[in-house]
């Protein structure tokens, strides 16, 4: 379904998916087979326990899925697609965010899911949808924690 929506060869899709099924399976091996750390050119890299992997793999999951239903939710009603095919669709324009090298992958994410969800004359409502998710994940955290930390730092000045 993704092909479909993205317009992209079928073939092109099924690669990336098993490209990074298998760079995940690997890094999930990888904490089972080798328990020293990695060394290169001066940097080492510990290997997480097999539990610790696992772990990652399932909260980052979680985030990622929060993340999805937090734009899916905001989306205009109607879409040609279900919730888990919008997901694919999501990690998919994160990741030409991040390949973009752009901070946040601003601008690239949007332009991606723009250009992927049918508008049918909505796309004012996508684009309302995208600023809604980046205020709701990015920047309501951030006031949140700016306001913790203030409120901590006068506590313990107080103190």
């Amino acid at each position: 379904e993704i092909a479909g929506i993205l317009r992209i060869p079928q073939p092109v899709v099924v690669a990336l998916g098993l490209a990074l099924g298998v760079a995940v399976g690997g890094y999930l091996a990888l904490s089972v087979i080798r328990r020293a750390p990695i060394r290169f050119a001066g940097w080492q890299l510990d290997v997480p326990r097999p539990a610790i992997a696992a772990a990652q793999l399932v909260l980052s999951l979680l985030d990622w899925g929060l993340a999805a239903a937090v734009l899916y939710v905001l989306l205009p009603g109607g879409l040609a697609f279900g919730f888990l095919s919008f997901v694919g669709l999501f990690a998919l324009a994160n990741l030409g965010g991040l390949i973009s090298n752009v901070p946040g992958g601003i601008g690239v994410f949007e332009a991606v899911v723009l250009l992927a969800v049918p508008d049918g004359g909505a796309s004012g409502a996508v684009a309302a949808a995208l600023i809604g998710y980046r205020l709701i994940y990015y920047l309501l955290p951030l006031v949140v924690a700016a306001l913790l930390l203030g409120y901590f730092v006068l506590l313990r000045s107080q103190l």
